[in-house]
């Protein structure tokens, strides 16, 4: 499937790169109703597609991160997209989502997927 979006796919997403200090990760963000679904992933899923990528379901963050890039206040470090994107929701519940990303590399379906608490994984679907 193309990155183009789906005459249905009216929600985005974005991935963020979030470095603060000597940490670092990547924001997925995911919208879904007035705030955004957020996951820390390890690693650049744009760079990984082909492995599972640890995650940590975090605190819902605000539509503003669709299009921001820069400080985030307090001192909490730095942010630069890195893929954005449509999206549609193939599936979605407290232990399993299945969403559909229309971005402009990461382009297909992927699975998000509880493994306990709050630690998922993250996968191209069918991996």
């Amino acid at each position: 499937m193309s990155g183009q979006p789906r005459t249905d796919a009216a929600l985005r997403f974005v991935i963020l790169h979030h470095v603060q200090s000597e940490d670092e990760h990547w924001d997925l963000m995911l919208e879904h109703g007035a705030a955004l679904l957020t996951w820390q992933l390890e690693l650049n899923p744009v760079e990984h597609s082909d492995v599972a990528i640890p995650a940590r379901r975090i605190f819902d963050h605000r539509k503003d991160f669709l299009t921001y890039e820069g400080p985030i206040s307090r001192n909490r470090g730095h942010v630069e997209r890195v893929e954005s994107g449509f999206m549609e929701w193939e599936k979605l519940t407290d232990h399993d989502c299945v969403v559909w990303l229309g971005g402009n590399v990461m382009a297909g379906t992927y699975h998000l997927r509880r493994r306990q608490g709050e630690e998922w994984v993250f996968e191209v679907a069918g991996s």
